[in-house]
Order: structure tokens, then sequence, then C-alpha cells
């Protein structure tokens, strides 16, 4: 007899279950859930996950709680473990002249201050905002890089997603539609109808989201991607 898994998927496709069994036996289960950044650390501290996945830094109320807890420090070298690197891709319709823009005017266009593309260099008409909900650490990071450091907050016009995936989806069939994702889902396979924008730095370079920029972490959305657990 060999080891045989099988996988079966919630229709959300959230949900990701692998089971290992010997013959009759099984050996063992994995979960995997994949609901938001903020949803890893309620589960760890709930005694629900093992480990924990997260596109953001743990914050500091989450480190307080899980040290209350299990009186571990999860920003301790046994605890949180750098998986990756990735980037945020801001993303428009393929057909968008735009092809740069600087931090600002991103941040202002997200906030809704900036309403039409003509404002930024691109064709008229109005800026459609789509992001994920506020339990993502994709928006967790872009709010923490993008919007925060200018004193800006997400505008009320902006269509939210639990599922990140729906961002592109948005974006693949607005032509005056901004969103924004992961550098990895932005390029994936499918990715035809919408563009990443490049970065304008303040010291007049231009910088695009690539492998190499993201590496490097010269590109200012990179992010650090994260495994956490409680000491092991």
């Amino acid at each position: 007899e060999r080891l045989l898994l099988t996988e079966s998927e919630t229709a959300d496709g959230e949900v990701l279950s692998i089971e290992a069994r010997f013959g009759v036996d099984s050996v063992f289960t994995i979960d995997l859930q994949r609901r938001g950044a903020s949803t890893s650390f309620r589960a760890l501290q709930a005694g629900e996950a093992v480990i924990g996945m997260s596109s953001r830094p743990v914050k500091n109320e989450e480190v307080a709680s899980l040290s209350q807890t299990y009186g571990v420090d999860m920003r301790d070298r046994a605890s949180e473990h750098v998986g990756g690197l990735d980037g945020l891709a801001v993303i428009v319709h393929r057909d968008n002249p735009l092809l740069s823009a600087s931090l600002d005017v991103i941040a202002r266009s997200f906030a809704g201050e900036v309403t039409n593309w003509e404002e930024v260099g691109g064709a008229p008409g109005q800026i459609n905002i789509h992001a994920p909900d506020e339990q993502s650490g994709t928006f967790d990071t872009f709010d923490s890089l993008v919007l925060k450091p200018r004193g800006k907050s997400i505008s009320p016009r902006a269509v939210r997603y639990a599922q990140k995936a729906r961002v592109k989806e948005a974006v693949d069939t607005d032509r005056n539609a901004i969103g924004f994702a992961s550098l990895t889902q932005a390029t994936e396979e499918g990715s035809e109808r919408e563009k990443a924008l490049a970065i304008n730095l303040e010291c007049g370079l231009v910088t695009s989201p690539d492998p190499f920029s993201v590496k490097s972490e010269t590109y200012p959305l990179a992010r650090r991607l994260f495994l956490y657990t409680l000491g092991e």
C-alpha cells in the first residue's frame, strides 16, 4: 500500500482540505484557509491554527494578545518566519493609456480626491475604485505603505471584496477601474486584460513591479510574506 493524498475544496475556493491516508487509515489532514491575514492571528489565538500565513507583519495588539495567552513573542525568530517576497501592483485596464503614477497620485486616487483619469494624464473618465476588504493583509499593506503615510483613507465609494481575485475581475471588465493586487496575482495566467502601473519615485526614477525590484526591495510596494507559529 502507498500513501494517498486527496484534496477537497469549498465552493468559494477559500478552504482547501488535504487528507493523507494509508490504506483505510487517515494519517493526517491539513486545512488551508485563505480568508485574510487577520483571520490567521485570530485562529492562532483560538488554538484553531498551527501556522498562520500573513501578507503583513503581525500588529502590536496581536503581539500583546498572543503573548498574554501563550507567553510567546510573535516577533521572535522562533515565531516569525519570512517565507518569501512579493509586491503590490496597482492595476488598471489594459486600454488605460496611463503607464505610471507617483504614490501621491495613487493615494489621492484611492482616497477619492482625484475622480477623473484626465486629472492624472489618462483619458477622460470617472475613476472607479476596487479594493480588498479590511480583513485582507493586502489591503493592510497598501493602507500602511500608501494611504496612511499621506494622511489618507480609502474612499467610501470604493467597491470592497472579501475575495481578492474579484478585484482583478472588476479591473478586467472596466476601462475606468483601478485596483491593487499582489504581483503574483497581477502577472498570473489570464491577466492580459489589465496592467500594473510603474511607480514614479521622488528622485525622478520610474520603477516597475518585477521580480528583481521586489527581491532587491527597491520597488516601494515590495512586501515580505510571513508564516507565524507559536514559538515553534
